[in-house]
């Protein structure tokens, strides 16, 4: 029994970063551009129909998650469209000066180009965790976790 617990207990982390994978895999594929970047001084907020506002914003790009390359350390615009019911439901994050990570889509019928893919999720915290995990996953490369008989990738065998 004691064993079925312990065996437990060391699956449960494998577990959960299986679901949370997926979730963001999900993210990912809906996503042409995924970035972190900062907002800068232009943000127009339009009110499309009630309760959903259309930032039109300029964010300089900090580093490119997935999606092309070239646009890191470019500033471009997105629109981003987000439910609100008014200014307290504002995104904390969508103000000048603020560091965030952009799911996009690509909408050549439209300026800019750039659009929110969902209007909820698309604009996170860029938790250096969150960032971590999007890379891996972007770049489909797996982890592997050093410790006690099992180096680092790439470095010889374990002690005896």
């Amino acid at each position: 029994m004691k064993c079925l617990l312990i065996s437990i207990a060391l699956l449960i982390p494998f577990i959960a970063r299986a679901n949370s994978d997926e979730t963001l895999k999900s993210w990912l594929g809906q996503s042409d551009l995924v970035v972190t970047a900062r907002f800068t001084e232009r943000i127009i907020a339009i009110q499309d129909r009630a309760g959903i506002i259309e930032y039109v914003c300029d964010v300089a790009i900090q580093e490119v998650i997935k999606g092309d390359a070239t646009l890191a350390d470019q500033t471009i615009a997105v629109a981003l469209i987000m439910y609100q019911s008014g200014p307290q439901d504002k995104h904390p994050l969508i103000q000048a000066g603020s560091s965030c990570i952009l799911f996009l889509q690509t909408d050549e019928t439209r300026k800019p180009i750039y659009v929110s893919v969902d209007p909820w999720f698309s604009i996170q915290y860029p938790f250096i965790g969150l960032t971590k995990e999007l890379k891996r996953l972007a770049t489909g490369k797996q982890v592997e976790q050093g410790g006690p008989g099992y180096p680092p990738q790439g470095v010889g065998s374990p002690d005896p």
